[in-house]
């Protein structure tokens, strides 16, 4: 008799504790649906000119909602319209330690920049593996000239890159590809590359992959840029006796490059 009372009450007190978890996980289920609703109250309004955003928010281009100012120019597209992304600068999008840093990041070097008490149109040879006291200041303009002037010659370094996007591309962010539409630097700035550089092909390679070819890049021609008439120019050509030339036409064409059987240096 004892031992079946014993198993009543244990058994009593079992059903309380499944009713208790129960009730708890309805709970919170609940309150994981208050607060994504109430998330979605802030991040989505209907469209309204006269949309006022609270205190560390900033509205979308076009008034449709107001979003955190983390969430601005974070890599993400939170607006509607993507405003939150397509006005961001290079700057907006790297990580602070790569400012500075003696290597150039941005696709127009801003992140070089205005450092180390050089001006806002020039870059610093400071070399930070050496850590060189005579860093000397040297004009955007001069940057990929053909000429070094600085003595570590990063002045002449990343001056081929290949990109993933042949357009919109002024805040690209210096990644490096192993295959992409090619860009070439030239006196601080960048051009679409025609198709017959071979020479510049290997270099670009070499700087996005760190080692050498054991084969010639593959070059293709980007036809999409023919059926839109779109040209990108100037482009950047080298002539056969080797001097470099900037052409208002390429036949609206852009190199594509393929870096294949790469090589370890």
């Amino acid at each position: 008799m004892y031992k079946f009372t014993l198993f009543n009450n244990t058994f009593v007190v079992f059903l309380i504790l499944l009713f208790v978890i129960d009730s708890l996980q309805r709970e919170m289920t609940s309150l994981g649906r208050i607060q994504k609703s109430l998330l979605n109250h802030d991040l989505h309004t209907t469209h309204n000119s006269e949309l006022e955003c609270k205190e560390d928010y900033v509205k979308c281009v076009n008034d449709s909602r107001c979003i955190p100012k983390f969430l601005w120019c974070n890599g993400e597209i939170d607006c509607a319209d993507g405003s939150d992304e397509e006005m961001c600068s290079c700057l907006d999008q790297i990580d602070n330690n790569k400012i500075c840093d003696g290597r150039f990041d941005c696709f127009d070097g801003e992140d070089e920049l205005n450092c180390f008490g050089c001006g806002n149109n020039s870059f610093s040879c400071l070399d930070w593996t050496r850590r060189d006291p005579k860093g000397m200041c040297v004009s955007l303009s001069r940057r990929c000239d053909g000429v070094t002037q600085c003595s570590n010659k990063k002045d002449e370094l990343d001056c081929s890159i290949l990109t993933p996007s042949p357009v919109n591309h002024d805040t690209v962010i210096n990644y490096k590809y192993k295959d992409g539409y090619f860009f070439k630097n030239w006196k601080g700035n960048w051009y679409p590359v025609c198709p017959e550089t071979q020479t510049w092909a290997s270099d670009a390679c070499l700087e996005g992959t760190g080692s050498l070819a054991s084969e010639p890049p593959t070059i293709t021609v980007n036809m999409n840029m023919k059926k839109e008439k779109r040209n990108l120019g100037p482009y950047i050509a080298m002539m056969p006796w080797g001097q470099v030339r900037l052409l208002n036409d390429c036949f609206a064409e852009i190199a594509f490059v393929l870096c294949t059987n790469q090589k370890k240096i």
